[in-house]
């Protein structure tokens, strides 16, 4: 029923006590079904009733994923609402596209729909000759994409700017720091970034208690490096490794960023407890 899109057969096998699960032979249950139709009446009607959102099919795609294949966000949005604790997807299609083309209109579809803007996604990290599985928000990903519309709609609906994900830790304002997103730094301070804020000690990037002020400067981001420490970053504090933010610029010869660390070192003076740098309060794990 689900498949011809009959809505009231749907809704009446639901008040019979139809078993919601049930799968055919590709694996597809109900909710898949109308989810890859992009049917969001019946979609709802189905997770209203308490169908399983995670179960994929023998493809190994998921019902987010069927709907991000048909463009529906509403269907997505009502899914991501409805996943258990604890399962968390891959990052749809559908939205990664709208964030690389910084288009507001679809993210701000996907929040009036009831899409959630701090939803943690599963992503990939490449690092070096590594492979690495982390997670993201929305906004981290338009912190690093330096995509500023979509960054500023997910600001103004509330997201949060100091939410570090997964074991590491990385905040939107340290991705942004990382890709050189100069014009998205400014913002998210403007928002209340904490440049204060590192990754986590133990995290697997190399990256062990690593500051925002710290990844602008390996990077040689020298205008980011003036924003954050006009904005009360620390050039003091050292990584597990005992480097600070004018070492890493050294390491990577960004003598301008060395010029500007070596006079901000030396207009303040280094605190008692800078080695031990604040790691996100609010991080995932």
């Amino acid at each position: 029923s689900s498949l011809l899109g009959a809505e009231e057969v749907v809704t009446l096998l639901i008040e019979r006590k139809a078993s919601l699960d049930l799968h055919d032979s590709p694996g597809c249950t109900a909710l898949i079904a109308a989810c890859s139709r992009g049917d969001n009446r019946i979609a709802c009607h189905l997770l209203k009733a308490g169908a399983d959102s995670s179960i994929c099919c023998k493809s190994g795609r998921c019902p987010l994923h069927h709907a991000d294949v048909s463009g529906d966000l509403k269907t997505m949005a009502m899914i991501c609402k409805a996943v258990k604790p604890g399962i968390m997807h891959k990052l749809p299609e559908t939205l990664a596209k709208a964030c690389g083309a910084d288009d507001v209109q679809t993210f701000t579809s996907w929040i009036d729909f009831g899409g959630l803007v701090d939803t943690e996604w599963k992503c990939t990290l490449r690092a070096e000759d590594r492979t690495i599985k982390t997670t993201t928000t929305l906004l981290i990903a338009a912190a690093g994409a330096g995509k500023e519309g979509v960054l500023s709609l997910l600001i103004e609906r509330k997201a949060s700017v100091n939410l570090g994900t997964g074991k590491h830790g990385i905040t939107p304002l340290m991705q942004g720091c990382m890709h050189g997103s100069t014009g998205a730094v400014h913002r998210l301070l403007e928002a209340g970034a904490d440049p204060s804020l590192c990754t986590a000690p133990g995290d697997t990037l190399n990256t062990g208690r690593r500051s925002a002020l710290m990844f602008a400067s390996e990077n040689g981001h020298t205008d980011i490096v003036r924003l954050l420490l006009k904005a009360g970053a620390d050039p003091h504090v050292r990584d597990v490794d005992g480097f600070d933010a004018r070492d890493l610029a050294a390491e990577n010869r960004h003598k301008s960023v060395v010029a500007t660390l070596s006079k901000a070192a030396a207009t303040t003076v280094e605190g008692a407890a800078n080695s031990l740098s604040r790691v996100p309060v609010d991080i995932r794990t």
